[in-house]
């Protein structure tokens, strides 16, 4: 017997299609977010979809222009690439041989070429044929799935009539079949394949007009959002925003009906005037963002941000610990509005703290109303800050409003002893005190003696500046306690909210069994000791290692709690980890857990990540988040995310959804990364938000976050949104760089370098400065930087210079190799409150000839620690004594700018060593207060020719010595080692600046 499930009838918008009375009705077709794709907040209309633009030389990986404005200068870029072509079907060769279902019959199909075309944003290929479409991962090596799709009939549903085959015709990237007064069409772009038919004229009978849409090749099942395709038990596509309409641009009620593996799309077009035009889109993600730039680790952190401009939407918060602005791994935060359209495309406020190393965004809650303005407030940690202790970490409040979030931080407050790491965890605590005001805790895990570790709570107040109490953990040596620590909600309903505190490496019986500790709230604060402890069972259990308040789970009226021992070994698999669940009552928490999971897997970690999620699916039950970060199916570290349904007797043992990310090392669900984001599109449902923070989609451990939408059937299986990183090089010139912040605004700008680029001389070369804003870094320059000298190429070399004269302005070094017969020249340009001067402050000339003076430049750091930064400028081609041995110079800042002479230099000594060739601030390597600098001479020969060498100088007060106090060569002849140097933040989290 056929089975079929009614899906969705509605209104859904229509398209009039050129001055025909024609009906229109289509649908869009995109990928999952678990089908080892993403999108990006840059595409067009809303949509999701990343623009995805071929890969260009990552020059400039610290550049501070965001996806939207890449997305702008890319643009030809991107609609090109998603044309139609003819091109060999290597995409169902590769499926075919790994044994996709139907791709070989398909290949056998397909002679010579067939036309087909990409889509990047969507990681999509889709081929034409005959009779129907075929979609295949566009990069994947062995794709395993190939969705069919066929158009077969059309007609009333007593009275289908058959459709013919025809011959594919594009135009662009529009590709379109003329089937029997019915044409059917595919648009393919960023936002997903959309499908549509046009219908010429009324088909005869009564009821629905009916088209059917046979599936082969994967599973058809219908969804409260349209209708998913699933393949080995996992969602690879989603099929929906189904829209209908006739000629007179009136939207006909349309919806989905799934039985037998087809599709039947009913549109009720009662009084329309033909043509009808009917539209679905085939797509992935509802929502998602990257952080667009390599190694910047976007979605390390997210949580709801709660609702900071009091529009009833509820805002989340996202870090990207690992950003470079105009600072190695500062750091940096984003802000994403929630509406009735769900989450914005762009971050409505973004934010770094210039601090190199300082991982700004490491963790951030939204705390509630610190301040009982009626706006909810967000706080942001950096536990790699230093500011006169290395390490000691941070952490920042910033105040809602009818505008959003503050620029600058309400409250601030530091560890104040090296290498605390205060903020390693930060969360919003509800109200403790019960003054009406919101509170927050936050870790500092490592404080001494021994890394017993301490929590501070703060406690809000109308001025937005918290009174700060510390909680002590019991003294356990290296217990770590406030590794992690989270509001518990009321868990004895005494009306005053209860804190919990994780010990991840506490020792109980043995090593790192790990503890936590429940803290309860009263009129005068948290209490001192804890009303509850729990220990690990064994050795290296890590009970602890994350801790949240789960929310009302079984409706009894008490908060509950979640804890996670990510080292627990399940039936003998190790680290496949364990999550317990305690309901609240009068008494507190029972001392054994109400509920427990245990991972099914060795080494997946599973807890990795706790969150409560709110309410999913509106049934009054709070719903629970659990992710296993180091999860394989198959692929190795990709990660899983589970959710599991309240009720009145606490969750299942099965969960209700999950989710993978089908990307090698990607991490979904880290610590940090999955949480309860509120209600972002307001239909009373909450909707919950995870990261990856090592996800790649054009930049390597660019990270990501996603957002999945609640609904009455709980959450939607493809994220509704999400945003990449897609950090690039900008197309338009030779040398990106962030610049710091040039006008004191609070973001970060951009320096874009064009070499060639005639603005009066021939190859003078321009820059062409970038002002960052809240929305992002704006698409039309703020200011042109030239020279007006012919074959200068200025701008070969661009770098945030520091702030050389201590103004609290950023400034900025440009480089002009090919100045007076390539003798090379260099020129720092001031930053103000007007932003960068026109005028530079410093000019340096080369002495040589052929020198190539300014080829590299950088900002060195304070190399002497005398509060001023300082530059470093390279001429790989200066002679002394050798050939092209080259040359580096060292210029240290001062009130009035850099040294009007070298205030250091060094030189190849080698012939054609092309020592300069590359230099840069290495940070402080070995910790003793002084920037160090790196220098590449790409040209040295050991005793292999050209292998290349490194050189690294320390700082000092006297500034670095004469010879390098380190140094390393390349290893294979010609390897060229040292043409490019950089510093790489603290890598490894020792606390010494590291080097690539």
């Amino acid at each position: 017997m056929e089975t079929s499930r009614k899906l969705r009838r509605g209104s859904l918008r229509l398209f009039l299609i050129g001055a025909l009375a024609s009906v229109a009705v289509g649908a869009w077709i995109t990928r999952y977010l678990d089908g080892d794709f993403v999108a990006d907040s840059s595409s067009s209309g809303g949509q999701i979809g990343a623009p995805g633009t071929p890969v260009i030389p990552a020059a400039a990986q610290a550049a501070g222009a965001d996806a939207s404005w890449l997305a702008t200068v890319q643009k030809r870029l991107n609609e090109q690439e998603y044309q139609a072509r003819a091109a060999v079907p290597a995409q169902l060769v590769a499926a075919a041989k790994n044994g996709a279902p139907g791709a070989d019959v398909l290949v056998s199909r397909a002679t010579g070429k067939i036309l087909q075309s990409p889509n990047r944003a969507q990681n999509l290929r889709t081929y034409y044929f005959q009779d129907r479409v075929a979609v295949v991962p566009r990069t994947a090596s062995s794709p395993d799935w190939v969705l069919q799709l066929q158009t077969t009939a059309a007609g009333r549903e007593n009275s289908l009539s058959p459709l013919p085959v025809a011959q594919p015709q594009r135009d662009g990237n529009r590709v379109s079949y003329a089937r029997a007064g019915i044409e059917e069409w595919f648009v393919n772009d960023d936002r997903g394949l959309e499908q549509g038919w046009t219908i010429a004229s009324r088909p005869t009978g009564d009821g629905d007009l009916n088209i059917v849409v046979e599936v082969a090749g994967v599973e058809v099942r219908g969804t409260s959002q349209g209708v998913a395709f699933w393949f080995d038990g996992r969602p690879v596509l989603e099929y929906g925003k189904l829209h209908a309409f006739d000629a007179d641009g009136r939207t006909l009620p349309a919806s989905f009906e799934v039985a037998d593996n087809r599709i039947r799309v009913r549109v009720d077009d009662s009084g329309a005037a033909y043509p009808v035009v009917v539209d679905p889109l085939l797509t992935t993600a509802a929502w998602m963002a990257e952080g667009n730039q390599a190694g910047a680790n976007f979605g390390f952190s997210v949580a709801s941000a709660g609702d900071v401009n009091g529009d009833g939407f509820a805002d989340v918060i996202i870090g990207a610990q690992g950003y470079d602005g105009g600072q190695t791994d500062e750091g940096r935060a984003y802000l994403y509005l929630g509406g009735p359209g769900g989450l914005s495309t762009v971050p409505a406020w973004v934010k770094e703290i210039d601090s190199a190393g300082a991982t700004f965004g490491s963790s951030l809650d939204g705390v509630g109303d610190v301040n009982g303005d009626g706006y909810s407030d967000v706080v942001i940690s950096a536990y790699g800050y230093s500011n006169g202790e290395s390490g000691e970490g941070g952490l920042f409040l910033f105040l809602g409003g009818p505008s959003g979030l503050s620029s600058t931080p309400s409250f601030s407050d530091e560890g104040n002893l090296s290498g605390v790491r205060l903020g390693m965890r930060v969360g919003g605590a509800g109200d403790i005190n019960g003054d009406g005001y919101a509170d927050f805790v936050a870790g500092e895990p490592y404080l001494p003696p021994n890394t017993t570790g301490r929590v501070r709570v703060y406690y809000g107040s109308p001025s937005g500046v918290p009174t700060v109490a510390m909680l002590n953990g019991d003294g356990n040596s290296i217990s770590l306690f406030g590794g992690s620590v989270r509001g518990a909600g009321d868990v004895n309903g005494d009306g005053y909210a209860d804190v919990l505190v994780g010990a991840v490496f506490y020792y109980y019986t043995t090593w790192s069994q790990g503890a936590a500790f429940l803290y309860l709230g009263g009129p005068g604060g948290l209490s001192a000791t804890p009303v509850w402890t729990r220990y690990g069972v064994a050795l290296e259990d890590y009970y602890g290692h994350d801790v949240v308040g789960a929310g009302d789970v079984n409706g009894d009226g008490y908060g509950d709690v979640m804890i996670s021992a990510v080292g627990y070994d399940a039936g003998g698999k190790s680290w496949s980890g364990h999550v317990e669940l305690f309901f609240g009552s009068t008494t507190g928490l029972a001392s054994t857990p109400d509920w427990q999971l245990d991972g099914d897997l060795p080494n997946i970690a599973l807890g990795a990540c706790l969150g409560g999620a709110g309410d999913v699916n509106g049934d009054g039950y709070a719903d629970i988040l659990i992710a296993a970060d180091g999860y394989d199916n198959p692929e190795t570290d990709e990660g899983r995310l589970y959710l599991f349904l309240g009720g009145a007797a606490g969750p299942a043992t099965t969960p209700d959804w999950m989710v993978e990310t089908n990307q090698v090392g990607a991490q979904l669900g880290k610590a940090n990364a999955c949480a309860g984001a509120g209600d972002v599109n307001g239909d009373g449902f909450d909707d919950i938000i995870a990261g990856a923070w090592q996800y790649d989609n054009g930049e390597t451990d660019e990270g990501a976050a996603f957002l999945y939408y609640g609904g009455a059937d709980g959450l939607s299986t493809v994220a509704s949104w999400s945003i990449e990183g897609n950090q690039v090089n900008a197309s338009m010139g030779n040398a990106v760089a962030g610049a710091g912040d040039i006008n004191g605004d609070g973001y970060a700008d951009v320096l874009v370098g064009a070499k060639h680029y005639d603005n009066g001389e021939t190859n003078e070369g321009v820059v062409f400065v970038y002002a960052g804003s809240v929305s992002g870094v704006t698409t039309t320059p703020a200011a042109l930087l030239e020279v007006n000298v012919a074959n200068a190429y200025f701008g070969t070399s661009v770098a945030s210079a520091g702030d050389v004269n201590a103004d609290g302005y950023a400034d900025v070094i440009i480089g002009a190799p090919g100045y007076a017969n390539s003798a090379g020249a260099a020129y720092v340009f001031p930053g103000g409150p007007g932003g960068l001067s026109s005028v530079p402050i410093w000019t340096m000339t080369g002495s040589q000839n052929l020198a190539y003076f300014g080829g590299s430049v950088a900002g060195a750091g304070d190399v002497n620690g005398d509060g001023f930064a300082d530059i470093i400028v390279g001429a790989s081609r200066n002679d002394n004594g050798e050939w092209d041995e080259g040359s580096a110079y060292l210029y240290y800042g001062s009130a009035s700018g850099p040294a009007t002479s070298a205030s250091w230099m060094a030189e190849g000594n080698q012939d054609n060593a092309y020592f300069g060739q590359a230099v840069a601030g290495a940070g402080d390597v070995d910790g003793d207060g002084y920037d160090d600098i790196i220098i590449g001479a790409d040209g040295f020969d050991t005793a292999l020719v050209d292998a290349g060498a490194v050189f690294l100088y320390r700082g000092g007060r006297q500034g670095p010595n004469a010879t390098p106090d380190w140094m390393a060569t390349g290893v294979t002849e010609g390897e060229r080692f040292g043409l490019s140097v950089a510093a790489a933040g603290d890598v490894d989290g020792d606390g010494f600046a590291d080097i690539v």
